[in-house]
């Protein structure tokens, strides 16, 4: 038995159904709220395990990976029901088209394990897509984990944003992507540590691996006022 378990439900009906199903467990917290909007970083901050399990909603599926990933970057394992192809996704490398922020976050943070696929037919109602299970650990040799112990006060997000604006547009390269937002010293900066990273100028965001983007990011901090 754990000592504590920490439920969020968005639908109150079910909230009503789990209260009653539930009762008899004193370690279970039940809240009503849209886990997109709670501030995990200061609900568990002080805890010393968290470990996550969940059935997620296939169409914020990347949203929530990403916010345990920049918000609870401690966390020990997430056991996540998801979308197949959601699931897929996660799990790319660069120069797949579909890779991402998401794969990206997960890489660095730590390790994927496929446990099992569900079909859609052992759901009712049935969906119209089948079901993947995905077991995430963190690594404490990942690179977020050794960043976090260099610098406790590390933000992930900060990562996340820097990610987004390189994958603003998928199709451009990546400097296109950045001079739409930045000045032309970025831009040029951007480039000669393209270069030091060997990579060309034209190179599109979905071709850079997750330690390249990483790299890319801490030589890119030097040149922020």
């Amino acid at each position: 038995k754990v000592k504590q378990v920490d439920a969020y439900e968005i639908d109150q009906n079910m909230i009503s159904i789990l209260k009653n199903t539930l009762k008899e467990y004193d370690n279970l917290n039940l809240y009503h709220e849209d886990i997109l909007k709670v501030d995990l970083l200061s609900q568990y901050q002080t805890y010393t395990q968290i470990k996550i399990i969940a059935n997620l909603p296939y169409y914020i599926t990347t949203k929530i990976i990403e916010k345990i990933i920049c918000e609870l970057p401690n966390c020990d394992s997430l056991c996540l029901m998801m979308q197949k192809e959601a699931a897929e996704r996660i799990q790319l490398t660069e120069n797949q088209s579909k890779y991402g922020i998401t794969a990206i976050l997960v890489k660095l943070f730590g390790g994927i394990t496929q446990k099992i696929d569900v079909n859609a037919s052992n759901f009712y109602p049935r969906p119209k897509v089948n079901s993947q299970v995905l077991f995430i650990t963190q690594s404490k040799d990942s690179v977020f984990n050794k960043q976090l112990q260099i610098n406790p006060e590390f933000n992930i997000l900060d990562f996340k944003l820097f990610l987004e604006k390189s994958f603003s547009m998928r199709r451009k390269t990546l400097i296109n992507n950045w001079r739409k937002v930045d000045s032309p010293d970025i831009i040029s900066n951007l480039e000669n540590e393209l270069e030091k990273l060997e990579l060309n100028s034209f190179i599109r965001p979905e071709q850079i691996s997750p330690e390249k983007f990483w790299q890319l990011y801490l030589n890119m901090a030097n040149y922020r006022s």
